[in-house]
């Protein structure tokens, strides 16, 4: 799916709250960093989500625009903060979720998705 996003020269960057030596040590660990064109962690932001702060600090990075901007989550505060920050919405519907997706879809997002592969058909609409 990553692939495929990049060879639509999709941007695609990472907002998350855990320090970034532990999020760039899984990036590699994954063998994934090189997709990302932005990697936003812990240490990159003085509030962390549901704040939308760490969003607007990947849409900086990244030059992106809100309305061009699309924010994958499985969890609550995902939705909540890609909602306050203006961007599109993804909910990720997966039943080995720690956070039951009922949570998510009480913020109301603009897609739920049950496969990551779903955002390749949205990338294109």
């Amino acid at each position: 799916m990553l692939s495929e996003l990049k060879k639509m020269d999709v941007q695609l960057g990472v907002a998350s709250g855990i320090p970034n030596k532990f999020l760039l040590e899984h990036l590699r660990r994954f063998q994934i960093r090189t997709y990302f064109d932005a990697v936003t962690g812990q240490d990159d932001c003085d509030e962390q989500k549901p704040s939308p702060k760490p969003v607007l600090v990947i849409l900086s990075k990244l030059n992106a625009s809100p309305k061009n901007t699309g924010y994958v989550g499985d969890m609550e505060e995902d939705i909540t903060a890609g909602k306050r920050a203006g961007v599109y919405t993804f909910a990720v519907d997966r039943s080995e979720a720690y956070h039951p997706i009922c949570r998510s879809k009480l913020q109301d997002p603009d897609y739920t998705i049950t496969d990551l592969n779903d955002l390749i058909r949205l990338c294109q609409d």
